[in-house]
C-alpha cells in the first residue's frame, strides 16, 4: 500500500499571467501532455520528491480531498485539481475509508 506520492513545481502560462503550482503526478511527461492546451503553456516541471500523502474529508464533508506537506508547503488537492486522478489510483484504500466514514455520517 502506497503512503507517498510525487510532487513537482509546475509553471504554466497563459496569454495573461504566469502560475506557479505544487502538482502530483506519476512524471514530467504526463503533466506536460495533461496540461498543456492551446491557451496554457507549461514552461517548467522541476521534480520535488516524494512526500507522504493523507485522503481525509472536504470541508463540507460531502466528498475526498488529500493533503500533503511538501518542501514544508501544506497542499491540498481536490477533485477539480490537478493530480487528483493520480492520487485516487494511488491511495484506493484510503479512500474507500474515506468515503465509508462518510457515508456513515450521513
Amino acid at each position: 500500500m502506497a503512503t507517498k506520492a510525487r510532487f513537482y513545481e509546475v509553471e504554466r502560462q497563459n496569454g495573461h499571467e504566469t502560475q506557479s503550482a505544487i502538482i502530483a503526478a506519476p512524471s514530467r511527461e504526463q503533466i506536460e501532455s495533461t496540461l498543456n492546451t492551446k491557451d496554457i503553456k507549461v514552461n517548467k516541471v522541476k521534480f520535488l520528491g516524494w512526500a507522504p500523502v493523507t485522503a481525509r474529508p472536504d470541508e463540507c464533508e460531502i466528498r475526498h480531498e488529500f493533503n500533503a506537506r511538501v518542501n514544508g508547503q501544506e497542499v491540498t488537492i481536490h477533485a477539480q485539481t490537478p493530480g487528483f486522478d493520480y492520487l485516487n489510483q494511488q491511495f484506493p484504500a484510503e479512500v474507500q475509508d474515506v468515503i465509508s466514514f462518510l457515508n456513515e455520517s450521513k
